[in-house]
């Protein structure tokens, strides 16, 4: 049996109990393949263009927040990766040099042709409330000022070195 969340007839199906908790309300996605250069620094800044917005469908729902990231960082022993919610960071206590991840190094020191990779997740409590848009955005910081790239390496596009897509997928589930 499916059930439809909204329909003609206005009603809210998970304010009238007909969604079970734990059921998946919607996900949406950013995917991005554009080539961004910045420098991270000691203080939390958007990763590349991994931010989306989404308005819920439901009170109190928990949001299950992914990133999969591809690039390449000068020093990416150095930086680390979080999510703000409305630009505050979540599940991640403290400061500088805490984070939910940090990059995957595939070889070391070798700021040119091999990316570095980075799928990291975490699930949010909320005190949502329905039609009141959230935005989520991946952050990072570093330990000192930091080149980093999104979707490529240093090298690319010259030389067939690599380039990539990242995503942030954002999950509603019902409270």
């Amino acid at each position: 049996m499916s059930v439809v969340i909204s329909g003609s007839t206005g009603i809210n199906l998970v304010q009238a109990g007909a969604v079970p908790p734990a059921s998946v309300l919607q996900i949406v996605s950013t995917l991005t393949s554009a080539q961004i250069n910045q420098t991270a620094n000691t203080t939390d800044a958007q990763l590349g263009g991994l931010t989306h917005t989404i308005t819920p469908l439901g009170n109190n729902s928990k949001f299950l927040v992914t990133v999969r990231w591809f690039g390449e960082a000068a020093s990416g022993w150095d930086i680390c990766f979080n999510i703000h919610q409305d630009g505050v960071r979540v599940n991640s206590a403290g400061g500088r040099g805490t984070g939910l991840y940090m990059p995957t190094l595939s070889y070391f020191n070798d700021n040119n042709s091999t990316p570095e990779i980075a799928t990291f997740s975490t699930l949010v409590n909320t005190s949502s409330t329905i039609g009141t848009p959230i935005t989520y955005t991946a952050v990072v910081d570093a330990n000192g000022s930091l080149s980093i790239w999104t979707n490529r390496t240093f090298g690319a596009p010259a030389g067939n070195f690599e380039v990539g897509t990242s995503e942030i997928i954002i999950m509603e589930v019902a409270a």
